[in-house]
């Protein structure tokens, strides 16, 4: 069973005044689907090089105080939330640790969560746990380096394919979970290159991101 969640707001990367990216405060704050009883996939983004952890808290939009919720390290960008009850409303807020600054700052995003009308298919999960942000960065006339955010809290690796234009993709490595970089070395000068990445987890199921593309310089360039 899934929970068919409905992001009603959340505050977006564009609208994080500078000062707070640079202290370290999440954003791009969102929740998910995530397979399981009565359970949400709280994701977001920061740029906190220095945090130790993050902190996830919730709380019903009718009032009551914030109720942490879990804590995660400094690496993670997701966080799985349980035990919660269909037709119900609920605000998360998530926060940077080991700071500098006295107070964390929050960014915060609110769900609803509500009864699914429909069996959700793979589709959905795949939507939900796919890694995201895919970029192809060419970093001379042989080698492109690949990074993306990870979406799944549970992987057990990241597969990652390769093909040309109009040709059928190719396995060329995998990485450990967590592991968000790829170096892909040795490839024809000049030529153009499409890549997608896979999150494989227990079951052995695969969640695969958007194709992202590079073309390489010529030789000599």
């Amino acid at each position: 069973m899934y929970l068919a969640i409905s992001l009603l707001c959340g505050l977006a990367a564009a609208s994080v005044p500078a000062s707070a990216q640079l202290a370290g405060a999440p954003y791009d704050v969102s929740a998910r689907s995530y397979p399981g009883p009565h359970q949400a996939l709280i994701s977001w983004e920061s740029n906190a090089p220095a945090a130790t952890g993050f902190r996830v808290e919730r709380r019903l939009p009718s009032g009551g105080g914030w109720v942490a919720v879990g804590r995660v390290d400094g690496a993670a960008r997701t966080y799985i939330d349980t035990d919660l009850r269909y037709e119900s409303a609920y605000e998360y807020r998530v926060a940077a640790l080991g700071q500098e600054a006295s107070a964390p700052v929050f960014s915060t995003a609110q769900v609803i969560l509500t009864t699914p009308g429909r069996a959700a298919t793979k589709a959905d999960y795949d939507l939900a746990a796919a890694p995201r942000r895919l970029v192809a960065q060419p970093m001379n006339s042989t080698d492109v380096m690949l990074e993306w955010s990870d979406a799944t809290p549970d992987e057990t690796e990241f597969k990652i394919q390769r093909r040309k234009a109009g040709r059928h993709w190719h396995t060329i490595g995998s990485v450990g979970p967590n592991v968000t970089l790829y170096r892909d070395t040795g490839l024809q000068a000049g030529a153009a290159y499409e890549y997608r990445v896979t999150a494989l987890r227990p079951s052995g199921r695969g969640a695969t991101s958007a194709a992202a593309g590079a073309t390489l310089a010529p030789a000599g360039a």
